[in-house]
């Protein structure tokens, strides 16, 4: 699931604030903690929009959406990027994250699915995407409808283009690639999305340290925060296999 809440600002604060520069934008991805999800920011034209995307069973033990909102709206890493912004939208939606094995039937009579509605979104809590998606299918499934209003027919059969490139695109290699990751990561939430990140802030924090130790010292200390938050030599074995197929 999703909450997300648009703030208007003028376009200079938006460049200033994000060092923009033209017609250039910046979207931020953040990890979560606590929840499989994480945050974003990103920037339209006069206005931000910030979000918070995470799954229902955390959202049904813990706080509320609006509440986990907040909260990342007042960190110190986001507050500054929308202070003085009027809030002018909030918007609430449910993610689909089934992956390849839950999108419906396509092509209809007369009608296709596309975007969201057809599942196509990879929404992992390291991956938050889906208007690309969307974007892609609804250029595919164009190009169907137009082919088969050319030959006069609005039938499945004529619109069934559609489904074989989508088939072919990379919205449906990746859901499939990643139709794993949802069920591993959420069996291994607490490593992912609460010991790796604050491992990963304290062996940069002693890597790039300066002081009267070597520098070899504080790679072998940043190298043990590492170590350490994966459970030791043997537990971090477990989980590259684990996670292996990110690579392949």
């Amino acid at each position: 699931m999703s909450v997300k809440e648009v703030f208007k600002l003028d376009r200079d604060t938006i460049d200033d604030r994000f060092r923009l520069d033209g017609d250039a934008g910046a979207a931020y991805q953040y990890f979560g903690e606590g929840a499989v999800g994480g945050g974003f920011v990103y920037t339209n034209k006069r206005s931000v929009s910030v979000g918070v995307v995470y799954r229902v069973e955390d959202a049904a033990a813990g706080q509320t959406p609006e509440a986990t909102l907040d909260a990342f709206e007042s960190h110190p890493a986001v507050a500054p990027l929308i202070r003085g912004g009027r809030r002018i939208e909030y918007s609430a939606h449910v993610v689909p994250e089934g992956g390849a094995r839950a999108m419906p039937d396509l092509v209809h009579d007369g009608a296709v699915v596309v975007g969201d509605a057809a599942g196509l979104v990879l929404n992992s809590g390291v991956h938050l995407e889906g208007t690309n998606m969307a974007v892609e299918s609804g250029y595919h499934a164009g190009k169907a409808i137009a082919a088969a209003l050319a030959d006069g027919r609005s039938d499945a059969e004529a619109l069934a283009a559609y489904a074989r490139d989508l088939d072919q695109s990379f919205v449906v290699e990746n859901l499939r690639h990643y139709d794993w990751f949802q069920r591993t990561i959420a069996a291994d939430r607490q490593f992912l999305f609460e010991d790796l990140p604050r491992a990963l802030a304290s062996a940069e924090t002693e890597y790039f340290k300066m002081d009267r130790a070597s520098k070899d010292e504080h790679t072998g200390a940043a190298r043990d925060h590492l170590v350490a938050a994966a459970g030791g030599w043997f537990g971090a074995a477990k989980r590259a296999w684990r996670f292996r197929r990110m690579l392949s």
